[in-house]
């Protein structure tokens, strides 16, 4: 990765480039990075969930395991609130057994959506810290939840509009 960084108070260190630096003070600003990060937001999510899986993802790329997990918890935790709004006030695994139940979610997504909501629940209670490996199981997770949840049945019911559309 590059760093295009201006000093806003005088020289660079001639061994700039050679080290690492965590600029802690307000003399140097980053103005650009390259190449730029890329952050993959599936398609079609209700702002808030997206906004949610942004943070988890933001948090992912700056390796803060336990705050991705706790935000990929999150909107996981929205996400079933929208999609039983009837069941909002019960907790997270009743949800999750209640959409499994009615056939919004299969079993292995309802599966899924318990692995999701154990690792946040680790990411934000647990005494250890998570690992990049853990924060890149919850996002996996919750990526695949997002699109079988809300963006599968927005390409479906675009491509149904098309085709009545089409035949009209």
């Amino acid at each position: 990765m590059t760093l295009t960084v201006v000093s806003q108070s005088g020289p660079f260190p001639k061994d700039f480039a050679a080290r690492t630096y965590d600029f802690p003070s307000i003399d140097y600003r980053i103005v650009n990075v390259w190449p730029e990060p890329q952050m993959a937001i599936p398609e079609d999510l209700p702002p808030n969930i997206e906004r949610f899986y942004l943070q988890g993802l933001e948090n992912l790329a700056g390796q803060r395991w336990d705050a991705a997990g706790a935000m990929f918890r999150k909107t996981l935790d929205v996400a079933t609130k929208l999609l039983d709004p009837e069941n909002k006030k019960k907790n997270l695994f009743r949800r999750i057994e209640g959409l499994v139940a009615s056939g919004l979610l299969t079993e292995a997504m309802g599966e899924w959506s318990h692995e999701i909501r154990l690792d946040g629940n680790d990411a934000v209670h647990d005494e250890e810290p998570e690992t990049q490996e853990d924060g890149v199981a919850i996002q996996k997770f919750t990526e695949a939840f997002v699109r079988y949840s809300f963006s599968l049945p927005s390409l479906v019911a675009q491509n149904r509009a098309k085709r009545i559309e089409q035949d009209g």
